[in-house]
């Protein structure tokens, strides 16, 4: 991993991981929950919630909390993450294959 080829966003909203449809290994993702309840993200492999499940996770109320996936989780179709209603944010760490 190297170059501009790492890199990391962070979504308030549904969308994409970099570009939308380009595959990446996503490696390290944070859920930031607001106050009323523990927020809740999934990532789908594709452009939009129409693509296949891979990754549903949820975070802890009022708080930050990271899940490290070691050797990363591949989207070969993009990654599309959808965010409910008590995450603040999520910052995904991905790099571009």
């Amino acid at each position: 991993m190297s170059g501009d080829r790492i890199g990391f966003t962070a979504i308030t909203a549904d969308g994409p991981v970099n570009t939308s449809g380009a595959a990446v290994a996503v490696y390290t993702i944070t859920i930031n929950s607001g106050a009323v309840a523990a927020g809740q993200i999934a990532l789908y492999d594709g452009t939009s919630t129409i693509g296949t499940l891979l990754l549903k996770l949820s975070g802890l109320q009022d708080d930050g909390f990271t899940v490290a996936l070691n050797k990363g989780h591949v989207f070969s179709n993009g990654c599309y993450v959808d965010i409910d209603s008590n995450t603040t944010s999520a910052v995904i760490w991905y790099e571009k294959i």
